[in-house]
């Protein structure tokens, strides 16, 4: 500026229409920027447009004498991912939030986590997947709640809930859902979990031991089948866009289900897959061929003895 004026040149600012044509166009350019929202890119691309303004200014300064006010449209981009930036914080910490609290009664705090970092994973739909299926059943509960009555058997009932699926999280395990008087449990959900059947197999025993000390209601005490199946089965959310549901379908599961009946009372009883896979880490017992209704082939069973 001194340079000029001692030289007598003038500079000469640019009509306001421009200055205003140029904060629209760089607001326009901005739009898609932040709409499409990605922290690093949007943040590169913001960076770029400032600096293509600041070298515009430049170049018509050096070249024309002529002075185009940039502080507007920099300190608008500025301000726009700031702004942009602090809402998509606070819609993604409400996003984990609502995850986390749809899921946290459901699935153990590392699985939330998972579901949490990845929530793609929710889309419905399922996938073909190796996992781990644990079926629990009350025996006799018609009979149970005709001694204790509604109101002690809902008592019971409800100790029974949350003792096994304390036991259940505390292995790293899915809770499919409560049917009746009995659960259905899933492991290997979460990929860290690199031994779902010696999960699965330890929180069966742990279901059995629990039953013996926390599980009797005016001298009742509750009486379990356990069984656990290691298959290919097909895992995922099906259901609407307001309401989403996990499920695992699959011979597995109904190969599960199934042991779960010959488990009567208090046993723990596998299929072949999870038998191979704990064969060295537990006392199991084979219990030869099971008919599965609509097999056309037996299941091998194995009972799982306590140490």
């Amino acid at each position: 500026v001194i340079e000029n004026a001692l030289m007598g040149q003038t500079l000469v600012p640019v009509p306001a229409w421009q200055n205003m044509a140029l904060l629209t166009l760089v607001l326009l350019l901005a739009w898609p920027i932040l709409v499409w929202w990605s922290p690093v890119r949007s943040a590169l691309l913001i960076a770029a447009t400032a600096i293509g303004v600041v070298a515009l200014s430049v170049w018509l300064f050096v070249a024309h004498n002529t002075w185009l006010a940039t502080a507007t449209p920099v300190l608008s981009l500025g301000l726009a991912f700031i702004s942009t930036g602090t809402g998509s914080y606070w819609t993604e910490r409400r996003r984990a939030l609502q995850i986390r609290s749809a899921f946290e009664k459901y699935v153990s705090s590392d699985v939330v986590g998972d579901i949490v970092a990845h929530p793609e994973r929710l889309k419905l739909g399922g996938e073909r997947r190796e996992l781990t299926v644990l079926f629990s059943d009350i025996v006799d509960s018609t009979g149970l709640a005709e001694r204790l009555g509604a109101e002690g058997f809902g008592e019971l009932l409800s100790r029974y809930y949350q003792e096994m699926t304390a036991i259940i999280f505390e292995f790293g395990g899915m809770l499919d859902k409560y049917m009746g008087d009995g659960l259905m449990a899933v492991f290997g959900m979460n990929p860290s979990q690199t031994e779902p059947e010696i999960q699965a197999v330890s929180a069966g025993l742990k279901m059995l031991e629990r039953l013996k000390t926390n599980l009797r209601e005016n001298g009742t005490s509750i009486e379990i089948g356990v069984g656990i199946n290691t298959g290919l089965v097909v895992a995922g959310y099906v259901g609407t866009a307001e309401r989403v549901e996990f499920t695992v379908l699959g011979d597995a599961v109904n190969v599960a289900h199934r042991l779960e009946t010959l488990a009567r009372p208090n046993r723990l009883v596998i299929g072949p897959m999870t038998a191979a896979s704990v064969a060295d880490r537990f006392i199991i017992q084979r219990l030869g061929g099971l008919e599965v209704k609509g097999r056309s082939q037996a299941v091998q069973a194995h009972e799982v003895l306590p140490k």
